[in-house]
């Protein structure tokens, strides 16, 4: 999926915050391939499309509701 150039992207805490779970979470949902691959941006380190965070967490609440 080709992304905009101007589409937000999410650091580490960012996501964390979002998923409202600690960034050693993250860290360990990404080695699991349960969240959505980051890009590594230069020195900033992490980044993940918010589009796809949005993604992840609507897929979650559809398992909850089958």
């Amino acid at each position: 999926m080709a992304k905009s150039e101007r589409e937000k992207m999410m650091n580490v805490d960012e996501v964390a915050q979002w998923l409202k779970i600690h960034r050693s979470t993250v860290y360990r949902l990404i080695d699991k391939g349960e969240l959505p691959a980051p890009m590594r941006v230069g020195r900033l380190g992490l980044r993940f499309y918010e589009s796809e965070i949005r993604a992840f967490l609507d897929s979650k609440r559809v398992d909850k509701l089958e």
